[in-house]
């Protein structure tokens, strides 16, 4: 791949995490393995946070994490990690990226809380869900424009 030679030749550190998100993130993620393409959306992490690119640093550290639930990683493991980067994140002001890792958390924090918790197991678990829109729907209907 041109981008990934050329940045190997001009020895171009501070480019390293843009280039890695675009190019593992759009084009090999369907061409790569999954676990492959984590472990380079992690360099690009460390590469952007030595350079000082903490946006693209932090954007890789995003998507490296969206990897790995894909990839199956245990969320304890997962949940510890997002944790950490939050933290970055907030630290670094980068709301962007925080918002989508709040994302990722909160669907890492339902699968923990499914998986423990026996009784939702035996009911349906997106019910409550279900009746909040239904009523957001109903209420909706209240106000429609004449």
């Amino acid at each position: 791949y041109f981008a990934l030679s050329l940045l190997e030749r001009l020895d171009c550190k501070e480019m390293l995490p843009r280039v890695y998100l675009l190019i593992y993130l759009c084009i090999l993620s369907t061409l790569e393995p999954s676990n492959e393409i984590s472990e380079k959306l992690l360099y690009g992490y460390k590469v952007g946070m030595q350079t000082g690119d903490i946006k693209f640093a932090l954007c890789n550290a995003r998507t490296h994490c969206a990897q790995r639930f894909c990839c199956g990683v245990g969320l304890d493991v997962l949940i510890r990690d997002i944790r950490v980067w939050e933290h970055q994140m907030i630290e670094y002001k980068q709301e962007m990226s925080r918002n989508s890792m709040k994302a990722l958390r909160h669907t890492v924090l339902a699968l923990i809380n499914f998986s423990v918790d026996t009784m939702q197991q035996n009911g349906d678990f997106l019910a409550e869900g279900k009746k909040l829109l239904n009523g957001h729907i109903e209420r909706e209907k209240q106000y429609l424009a004449t």
